[in-house]
């Protein structure tokens, strides 16, 4: 039967849309956390947490930033979270009112936020602090304002990288604001380059036993193999002192009967002129589709270093750290050149990005390749040993995938073996 009021019926309808989704909202926050604190996003490849939630939600990371810090704030809330489930307010009232209300002046935030708009609310809590009451007198200084300006490309261009340059040296996100004080701060005399301590990480990569360590806090760490792969990659490179490896011989130079210790500057292993070059045509950051990272990108080979890759440009790609251990590790598939195009693919071949993926069958594949590796077979050769079963061995496990690209390898070494007295092919 039909509503005789279609205007009253319509208002019910769009009425309960809005409960449901301030419940909505506050689920997806909740899950969001949790999900961060599982590491989800490694399960999938993706080079944070941020890109896998633009991939299923296509939230920006300012969207999923925000998000997380509610969720976070709604825990010491217990009556703006209890409001929030009976939609008693919106997601984004709650959203206000969490940058001001503490366990103490909660309640007192939700009657001032009791039949107002979210603008309104937004002018409530501007220029007030966690722990202040509604009836305390905002601080100026503390209100947002809205800086508008109209720059050309390349200003445009210059304050992103002005942003990269500080993102770098403070180590974490920025706010608008936060940005906007330290590049002025730093244009009127703000803390010299001199008062910041230089922060380096020491490799040592031995040529003779190929183990591969890293200095820090006065120990010698070794590295797991996919990071010693990375730092073959992309690395400045410099003539070991004394000790290291016992088995090999420690280089000296001057007089044989005056021997001194090889001291060399460091030098890079990819041509500087050739690392600029493949940096600019990806605009300083990662190659992966989808992926944000712009801050110490590393040159990953397509043809790795250890089966005979050179630098040429066609075949180099940058990669941010994740993505580029990922790279190493066979959870990550990179094939092409440059001029044709580089595709991405998971572990299992299924292109990177795609919205239909099995986890499990990508960790298995994973799985599978780091331990035809650890049997001594080179990246290219564990990669296409899997590719020749993969069609064949769906839903295999680790070992019975091993197993298969085991014995497919012993057919086609046996098969070459007895290719010089088989009778020609008619």
């Amino acid at each position: 039967m039909m509503d005789a009021n279609p205007q009253r019926a319509m208002h019910e309808h769009l009425l309960g849309l809005a409960k449901r989704r301030s419940a909505y909202d506050h689920e997806e926050a909740l899950a969001f956390l949790r999900a961060r604190e599982l590491e989800v996003h490694w399960l999938f490849g993706c080079g944070s947490f941020f890109e896998y939630i633009e991939r299923i939600f296509g939230y920006t990371p300012r969207m999923t930033m925000e998000r997380l810090r509610v969720a976070e704030a709604l825990i010491e809330l217990p009556r703006v979270k209890a409001a929030l489930e009976q939609s008693e307010v919106s997601w984004t009232a709650a959203r206000e009112l969490t940058r001001v209300a503490t366990a103490e002046t909660e309640q007192a935030w939700l009657e001032v936020a009791e039949g107002k708009t979210v603008r309104e609310v937004e002018r409530a809590v501007s220029g007030r602090v966690a722990g202040d009451l509604p009836t305390d007198a905002p601080d100026l200084d503390l209100a947002l304002r809205a800086l508008r300006y109209e720059v050309t490309g390349g200003t445009k261009s210059l304050m992103a990288e002005a942003r990269k340059a500080l993102t770098a040296s403070t180590g974490h996100h920025l706010s608008d604001d936060e940005f906007l004080a330290l590049l002025a701060r730093t244009a009127l005399g703000g803390p010299a380059d001199e008062g910041r301590s230089s922060y380096q990480v020491a490799i040592a990569d031995c040529p003779t036993c190929r183990r591969v360590t890293q200095e820090g806090g006065g120990e010698e760490v070794d590295l797991e193999p996919e990071v010693a792969e990375m730092v073959r990659c992309d690395a400045q490179h410099i003539g070991r002192v004394d000790g290291g490896c016992s088995e090999a011989p420690a280089p000296h130079v001057g007089h044989p009967k005056n021997p001194q210790p090889l001291i060399e500057r460091a030098s890079q292993s990819i041509p500087p002129a050739t690392r600029r070059l493949v940096l600019r045509r990806q605009k300083g950051c990662c190659a992966v589709p989808g992926c944000r990272n712009h801050v110490f990108v590393d040159l990953h080979h397509i043809d790795p270093r250890a089966d005979g890759g050179t630098h040429d440009p066609e075949r180099l790609v940058g990669l941010c750290f994740v993505h580029h251990r990922h790279a190493h590790d066979g959870r990550l598939v990179i094939r092409g050149t440059y001029s044709t195009g580089f595709t991405f693919h998971r572990a299992d071949g299924t292109a990177y990005g795609a919205r239909l993926l099995a986890p499990e069958r990508v960790d298995t594949h994973a799985q599978a390749w780091s331990a035809l590796r650890n049997l001594g077979f080179k990246e290219k050769e564990a990669r296409a040993m899997l590719d020749a079963v993969a069609a064949t061995h769906v839903g295999a496990d680790t070992a019975a995938l091993v197993r298969a690209a085991l014995q497919a390898e012993a057919v086609t070494c046996m098969r070459e073996s007895l290719a010089p007295y088989l009778p020609c092919a008619a």
